[in-house]
């Protein structure tokens, strides 16, 4: 009964969120070793007996978020005809054959799940500690989780750990744990585009009820509990209404935290409501030159100057090949300056330059664009001043007649 309500629900799920299909696979491993634990010791029919389950798990799953899309179908592929993504993956007899079976219609998630797939196969910008990667790295969602925490809930964890199996409602404890350590693992394994601490909300309701046993056993155990929420509630409230942008202090804050992660860890493209604030506060950043990430027009918010929107597909058509700003301040979203956004080294000039303006949750920072140009001339000076002392002074690979060209032996006069 439970099983089936369960999968009625992950059904609904499913029309929500692709994340959904790292259930089945973690609920088979979670009721094999839930039974093993239990004393059942006879693996190949425990395997059997599982595995006959989970497909009436994932048939009722289907079933329901086929009723809640109204059994909506999608073919596998947009195009007709011709395939180009087969060319050198299929054999050529094979192709027409899979041609046709990317044009049948599927159902709609499933289709939607398929393209997922295949961009997750062909990896994607992240951005992790100030660098740029394809297909990401296998340690982003742990970094992510030990800076973007409250530290206190740590504390929580540890105190757990250390409690073990001594409180009432233990029971099978330990199935909570391990079903967030296959999470992580799998969303660890399986992902190349590195995006946000979104992905993992799913585990947060396990790791506060496995928590919560805390509170359960004697006086210091609950003081622990009472410590790590009040640390909790003063995080929430010293980052407020900024939650997004929440950074712990072993991160530095949201002001360090941006050269660890960026994207929906920091700057979605909330900073357009506070930029339209400060220019109704200070009339002078209304002549500004706006380089923003998101994907709503700023000035819907009632943002001045000249805005460039840029998203996480595409740049505008009339995008500027390098960094240009005819007004007198310069504004850059954090994403785009410090995150996965944007041409590579497109704002790396900006670097070296002091802001003379930075929003609350450290999401867009404001130049001076005098400033800018006098950077930009510091530097061409500086490889102006590199290129005649390469001209003045003899390259090291050229020997100086006098020091370095070999010597003739003196004949011997004795």
């Amino acid at each position: 009964r439970f099983l089936i309500a369960s999968a009625a629900v992950g059904g609904l799920a499913w029309s929500c969120k692709y994340t959904t299909v790292l259930f089945p696979p973690m609920f088979a491993v979670v009721w094999w070793v839930d039974r093993w634990w239990k004393g059942e010791r006879r693996p190949v029919g425990l395997t059997i007996r599982v595995a006959l389950g989970m497909l009436g798990f994932v048939a009722v799953m289907a079933l329901a978020n086929l009723i809640v899309t109204g059994f909506a179908m999608a073919p596998l592929s947009p195009n007709q005809g011709e395939h180009l993504r087969l060319n050198g993956r299929v054999p050529d007899w094979l192709a027409p054959i899979v041609a046709k079976g990317l044009e049948v219609p599927v159902p709609r998630e499933l289709a939607g799940f398929a393209t997922q797939m295949q961009l997750q196969g062909s990896g994607g910008t992240s951005y992790l500690f100030g660098q740029r990667r394809d297909h990401g790295w296998w340690y982003y969602y742990l970094v992510t989780l030990a800076v973007k925490v409250p530290l206190t809930f740590w504390l929580l964890v540890v105190g757990r750990l250390a409690l073990g199996r001594r409180v009432k409602s233990s029971g099978s404890d330990a199935i909570i744990p391990l079903v967030i350590v296959l999470f992580l693992a799998l969303a660890s394994i399986g992902s190349t585009r590195n995006l946000g601490l979104r992905y993992l909300l799913p585990i947060a309701p396990l790791a506060i009820v496995w928590v919560s046993a805390l509170a359960e056993v004697r006086s210091f155990w609950k003081t622990l509990v009472v410590l790590g929420l009040v640390g909790y509630a003063v995080a929430v409230a010293t980052i407020h209404p900024h939650e997004l942008a929440y950074f712990n202090t072993l991160a530095g804050g949201p002001s360090g935290g941006k050269h660890i992660l960026a994207d929906s860890n920091l700057d979605w493209g909330q900073g357009a409501k506070s930029i339209a604030r400060l220019q109704a506060r200070r009339p002078e950043f209304q002549d500004l030159t706006f380089y923003y990430f998101g994907e709503t027009d700023p000035a819907h918010y009632g943002v001045k100057g000249r805005v460039y929107p840029i998203n996480a597909v595409s740049l505008p058509p009339d995008f500027p090949p390098t960094l240009t700003a005819e007004t007198a301040y310069l504004a850059v979203s954090a994403s785009l300056q410090y995150g996965p956004w944007g041409p590579a080294g497109y704002f790396q000039g900006l670097d070296a330059i002091r802001p003379v303006f930075v929003l609350d949750d450290q999401t867009v920072a404001v130049y001076r664009v005098a400033d800018v140009h006098s950077e930009v001339k510091r530097k061409n000076m500086s490889v102006s001043k590199g290129r005649d002392r390469e001209t003045a002074d003899p390259p090291e690979s050229q020997p100086s007649r006098r020091s370095d060209a070999p010597r003739r032996r003196r004949p011997d006069r004795r």
